[in-house]
């Protein structure tokens, strides 16, 4: 397959999964929580509310129409990396704006004498099973470290240009000297893809659940249900991650040493996999669990959630959790589906510097072993 094609297919099915995401958010959200702002069950349900989320519908096609725009004048222009690019980044950075915008407008909605937040329920923070998690790491490590065993017993024989970049067929199109950055760059990428992934599940196995001042035995059986599925979706992405990687790596130094001219299938049954397992779990969490569990959780109560998604001091535009009393890593987004971490505790602030070091490493290990050519 020609590589632009290739490109150009890759580019249409980003933007159809973005748009089908962005279009599903709202349907999926807790109710009472409105582009992360919590304005009650009953203003949710008014049609206030429903103006807000037929803003954001119309928004995003607004955006999809101007991204696809941009694609196809770009790749009628021949700049099929530009035309890759663009659409995506004019939808995201679009998204955002549009949610900034509708949250500010459903501040308006909010109560203007809130209620005391209430206290966390007895037993809300339920600890997960972490052996999933654990065996997830175990074998993320291990592949990974496989792969830069392989990398050092392949050294001594590589030759003093290998290639670094395959099109679509898997043939080499683009070469760099022998180094370090060039040669281990993408076995220490896999390492640190699948453990943090792998990392990232073992937290969301002891986030804290959500519920409300007396939670039912629905509620509870819902939102536990909603935090194992999404570990066994980071699991599943961790290892898939772990596979692709480790396939490439294995290949491009088979390549180097002339033992095969290109990439093998088993690149494209990895990469399959691993987005099957990401749009069936994403499709599941958005459509069978919702927010939080929301959609398989009873007839709703009249209560209110309890602190860390009722206390509206403790989040930063809808979608920064800060709050340094709460001894929680990781709590419930309230807006979007899945958990984010508490940027108040010092072990969030550690763990997400520690993933922009890890990943910032990665990167110019990367960027080196490319100009090194």
């Amino acid at each position: 397959m020609n590589e632009v094609v290739l490109v150009h297919l890759v580019t249409a099915f980003d933007l159809a999964l973005v748009a089908v995401l962005l279009l599903a958010l709202p349907g999926a959200a807790r109710r009472g929580l409105l582009f992360g702002v919590n304005v009650g069950s009953e203003k949710d349900s008014g049609p206030e509310a429903e103006a807000l989320r037929r803003g954001w519908r119309n928004g995003t096609i607004a955006l999809l129409a101007a991204a696809g725009t941009a694609w196809l004048l770009l790749g009628l222009d021949g700049r099929h990396l530009t035309a890759c690019i663009a659409p995506l980044t004019i939808v995201l950075l679009g998204a955002a704006a549009l949610y900034l915008r509708l949250h500010l407008s459903a501040r308006d909605l909010a109560p203007q004498h809130p209620p005391e937040p209430a206290p966390p329920p007895e037993g809300s923070v339920e600890p997960g099973s972490l052996v999933l998690p654990l065996v997830t790491m175990l074998i993320c490590a291990a592949g990974g470290t496989w792969g830069l065993l392989e990398a050092a017993q392949a050294w001594p024989g590589l030759p003093e240009r290998i290639p670094t970049h395959f099109g679509a067929s898997g043939q080499p199109d683009a070469w760099s000297a022998k180094s370090f950055a060039s040669v281990f760059a993408l076995p220490l990428t896999n390492v640190v893809m699948g453990v943090v992934v792998a990392g990232f599940a073992l937290l969301t196995a002891r986030a804290r659940l959500s519920l409300r001042r007396r939670p039912g035995p629905e509620e509870r059986a819902a939102q536990l249900g909603f935090r194992n599925a999404t570990v066994n979706m980071l699991c599943g992405c961790a290892v898939a991650c772990t596979g692709m990687l480790g396939v490439i790596s294995h290949d491009s130094l088979e390549v180097a040493l002339g033992r095969r001219d290109s990439l093998g299938t088993g690149v494209w049954w990895w990469t399959g996999l691993l987005l099957v397992w990401v749009l069936g779990y994403t499709g599941r969490l958005l459509w069978f669990h919702g927010q939080g569990g929301s959609r398989r959780e009873g007839k709703a109560s009249g209560d209110e959630l309890t602190d860390g998604l009722a206390d509206d001091r403790h989040w930063k535009m809808g979608v920064f959790y800060v709050n340094r009393d709460d001894p929680a890593v990781l709590v419930e987004k309230r807006f979007g589906v899945g958990y984010t971490v508490n940027f108040g505790n010092r072990w969030g602030i550690a763990l997400v510097a520690g993933m922009f070091l890890l990943f910032a490493g990665v990167l110019v290990l990367s960027l080196v072993g490319a100009a090194s050519g």
